[in-house]
């Protein structure tokens, strides 16, 4: 697996994982790689998970 791996807490829809999961490298290949993302809200998880 190639990008840096980031851990999303309080994934939530969106936020900071989708900014990481939008940089990328000149060559056009990720820079970072989202390894886990964590929501406790019942609400945003259901967002997160469409």
């Amino acid at each position: 697996m190639s990008g840096i791996p980031v851990i999303d807490l309080f994934a939530g829809p969106g936020g900071l994982g989708e900014g990481f999961s939008s940089v990328e490298e000149p060559s056009g290949a990720a820079r970072f790689r989202i390894a886990l993302s964590v929501e406790k809200d019942p609400a945003a998880r259901y967002w997160a998970d469409l």
